[in-house]
């Protein structure tokens, strides 16, 4: 979609500092960038005037300094990883990415920051306040930066993608999440038993069971449960649905434990008679794999699969 935008012209992300407009989000984030730095060796307004863009400096060798944006020269370098830029004070700041350092504390929670404007745009999230907005759909947001990604909403535009399956993501937060699917790391452990899970909200989820709360309870009976999958299920006794169907005999169930214990009921041969007729009749994808994601765990691992309708 973005390459496409190249052809038609499209350019539907704006710098809200100065108006330009770009056709891709990584080439606003980059001239962002130019501002920032600006904001480093600009002072109060002052007789020296770039002859470029007519911004006023207090003293003549900032103007210098400044040229370099427009020339797009990085003469300085970070001695750690080579990276450049056109400002030798945006190397120390990016320097603290290597040390780990984090010298700008927030006043009212206590968290660190590699640099002071990210300090600024975390306060806003104490304050509530939220000066930010799309200018799609007029949603406000406390930081600048969560317009930049909400608007890809609005694009379609998912820039992060996944080097193992192709997948793409909004965001990269998304991404490193999905990641672990193929990793199978898990960094969030519960603090009670020392459980490990692979996303931070299943961790949350799992100390449920040693709290004893309840948090989802049936509007119908009042009956309450430890998750909302549990909840879903239950409502099947009073609405009369089924949403679980065995994929060998084509029976349904309204929980997902029962078609569990119906799906062992069924020999390999009966499953693979299905195959066969499925197959027959048409029903079955010519793609191997289609069937395989239904029925590979019942043949190898002797594990129920089931779909969900």
């Amino acid at each position: 979609m973005s390459h496409m935008r190249v052809h038609t012209g499209e350019k539907p992300f704006a710098c809200d500092v100065c108006g330009k407009r770009f056709t891709q989000l990584k080439s606003l984030r980059k001239h962002a960038t130019v501002h920032e730095e600006e904001k480093v060796n600009t002072r109060e307004k002052g007789p020296y005037g770039c002859d470029i863009c007519g911004k006023t400096f207090s003293q003549k060798a900032y103007i210098k300094t400044h040229k370099l944006i427009h020339t797009g020269e990085k003469p300085f370098a970070c001695d750690v990883c080579g990276k450049h830029f056109s400002q030798k004070s945006s190397v120390k700041t990016h320097k603290l990415i290597h040390t780990g350092e984090k010298p700008f504390k927030c006043d009212v929670c206590g968290k660190h920051f590699s640099q002071k404007h990210y300090v600024k745009a975390h306060q806003a999230l104490h304050t509530g306040e939220k000066s930010f907005s799309c200018d799609v759909c007029g949603k406000l947001f406390s930081r600048k930066s969560d317009v930049n990604k909400h608007k890809l909403i609005h694009t379609g535009e998912k820039p992060f993608g996944c080097d193992v399956c192709g997948k793409d993501f909004f965001w990269k937060s998304n991404l490193d999440s999905h990641m672990r699917c193929h990793t199978r790391e898990k960094p969030f452990s519960c603090d009670v038993c020392g459980k490990s899970f692979s996303q931070k909200s299943d961790v949350n989820k799992h100390k449920l069971s040693h709290t004893g709360e309840k948090p989802f309870a049936c509007a119908i009976c009042e009956k309450d449960f430890l998750r909302k999958s549990d909840l879903e299920s239950h409502m099947g006794r009073h609405t009369g649905e089924k949403p679980f169907g065995c994929v060998t005999c084509g029976k349904r169930f309204s929980h997902e434990r029962t078609l569990k214990k119906h799906i062992t009921l069924h020999t390999e041969e009966e499953v693979e008679l299905f195959q066969h007729q499925r197959a027959a009749n048409g029903f079955l994808s010519s793609n191997p794999k289609k069937f395989n994601l239904l029925t590979v765990q019942f043949f190898f691992t002797r594990q129920p699969c089931f779909i969900q309708a």
